[in-house]
């Protein structure tokens, strides 16, 4: 599938929108545009007692809703935050999505797994506050590994006394799943495990989690396809439901700009349609 793409300023002002660093004037760009006039917007609602354990919530004054996502965003686990993804909100709201944004603790203040904790106690109030919805769990880059770790390893869910019954799907963008920390930066990150195979989304796969929808760029020279591949290979062999593509013309940043108003592609749309017929097929 041929994607059209993003504009050639993007470009040049989101080279340093990567996995370790997301710049002010890249999100800047990005936000650009965005209108939440039609959009109930709560800020700030704790799910936790740490300073970054809170979450926005933006909802479309539109009836009925699509449907619900919480999306956990990048930043090699070091950088980001909820209000530089408004464009993200805009983009899903205009949809007819409600959209959840979390932050979570980040490095050097915690380290592996916290952030894995905090995204399922982040999920787990979320959804304990809205037990008749059905959600979509996304992320994209470190945001993408995130969700499907909490997703794989029942212990983040359970240790919230919550399960993922509530979770529909699980939309990936450009996660590192299966990476190994070989830099400085990452191993510091992740220096408690013994082996990568603790930190391996792929080692904790069983075939029950919700269906993974996995999308990565082909021309992503961050976050290597192979990751997303490698987990569709294991949750198709361990019984699961996954829908993988792999999109050419598409890195590790336009697959997020495409989102933004100002850098518009209609990847959003082509995910969110495949994701509503699976949804809305009989069982």
């Amino acid at each position: 599938m041929k994607l059209r793409k993003s504009l050639t300023l993007f470009t040049t002002l989101a080279t340093t929108f990567v996995l370790s660093a997301c710049t002010t004037l890249s999100f800047y760009a990005a936000n650009t545009k965005n209108d939440l006039s039609e959009v109930d917007v709560q800020k700030n609602i704790k799910y936790g007692k740490g300073a970054r354990q809170r979450y926005d919530v933006y909802v479309p004054k539109v009836e009925p809703l699509k449907g619900s996502v919480i999306f956990f965003y990048g930043g090699g686990w070091r950088q980001g935050e909820k209000n530089q993804y408004t464009f993200v909100a805009d983009r899903l709201t205009s949809m007819g999505y409600e959209v959840f944004i979390p932050d979570y603790t980040l490095y050097p203040e915690q380290e592996f797994p916290h952030f894995i904790e905090d995204s399922a106690a982040a999920v787990a109030h979320i959804t304990r506050k809205n037990p008749d919805k059905k959600f979509v769990l996304m992320g994209h880059s470190a945001g993408a590994y995130n969700a499907a770790m909490l997703l794989a390893d029942k212990k983040y869910l359970q240790q919230q006394d919550a399960t993922s019954e509530n979770i529909q799907a699980f939309i990936g963008l450009a996660g590192p799943y299966d990476f190994i920390p070989t830099s400085k930066k990452y191993q510091l990150i992740f220096q408690s495990i013994k082996s990568p195979k603790e930190m391996h989304v792929s080692t904790f796969i069983d075939g029950t989690e919700p269906t993974f929808f996995l999308y990565h760029g082909a021309e992503d020279g961050t976050v290597s396809p192979f990751y997303s591949h490698r987990l569709a290979k294991t949750i198709q062999k361990r019984g699961g439901q996954v829908y993988m593509e792999e999109l050419s013309d598409i890195n590790h940043i336009n697959i997020m700009s495409s989102f933004s108003e100002r850098f518009r592609t209609d990847l959003p749309e082509k995910m969110f349609g495949k994701i509503t017929s699976f949804m809305n097929a009989p069982k």
